[in-house]
């Protein structure tokens, strides 16, 4: 087993389908994601753990920057391949290690860890990590976005659709309750154009809303890519 840090495109392309057969894989850890950072002067790395060849865990890291301050972020993770969550800690020992590699002043994980036993999607319960021994909890730098897993809801635990929507928070209630009246639908962006005019809809909501999102052309080949 060895640990590779890497950009090279045939790892990443490797690391991409690792990432979309993991259960435990995020959108936040694809190359194209972490890529679109780019776009503010960030830099990245991935971090890959193999053996045999085969990628059996890793992460991937935004280097940003602030001024004269550097931060190393890995926005989810690490995750490793069932069967290999000993693997973890070692993973997670190369953060900060990387970190002052690169005159990061902080270094941040977002483990995907909760005592929900029932989502596969996040780890139930890890081994000891020594490696966080020191750490403290808390998202100090909130310029990149960082989540610790899905907002999992388990279906089948609810009678009828009824039952489900009682489970959420009213404002979700009234919103999903809105859309049904409305009867609006939901449709899958093919082409660019279909992908620009919904994306339009995002920039007016958050203009709207009073915060910011990256403008169509900074963020465009991000959003394309995910979507092939």
């Amino acid at each position: 087993m060895e640990i590779l840090f890497t950009k090279d495109a045939h790892w990443l392309q490797k690391w991409d389908a690792f990432i979309l057969t993991e259960d435990k894989g995020s959108h936040l850890l694809l190359s194209d994601w972490i890529s679109s950072y780019q776009a503010y002067g960030f830099d990245s790395e991935f971090c890959l753990m193999v053996e045999d060849g085969k990628i059996i865990g890793g992460y991937a890291a935004v280097v940003a920057k602030a001024v004269f301050f550097k931060f190393y972020i890995v926005p989810y993770g690490p995750i490793v391949t069932e069967g290999f969550e000993h693997l973890l800690d070692d993973l997670i020992a190369a953060v900060p290690n990387r970190g002052k590699l690169y005159g990061a002043c902080y270094s941040h994980i977002a483990l995907p860890l909760s005592d929900d036993n029932s989502n596969k999607h996040i780890y139930s319960s890890v081994p000891e990590l020594q490696s966080l021994a020191d750490s403290k909890p808390g998202h100090l730098f909130k310029f990149v976005y960082s989540s610790s897993g899905l907002n999992w809801v388990p279906l089948s635990g609810f009678e009828n659709e009824e039952a489900l929507l009682e489970s959420f928070k009213s404002s979700v209630r009234r919103d999903i309750r809105s859309s049904v009246r409305k009867e609006l639908s939901a449709k899958f962006l093919k082409t660019e154009s279909e992908v620009k005019a919904g994306y339009q809809l995002c920039l007016q909501n958050a203009t709207k809303n009073g915060y910011a999102l990256r403008d169509w052309e900074s963020f465009r080949s991000t959003l394309m890519a995910l979507i092939s």
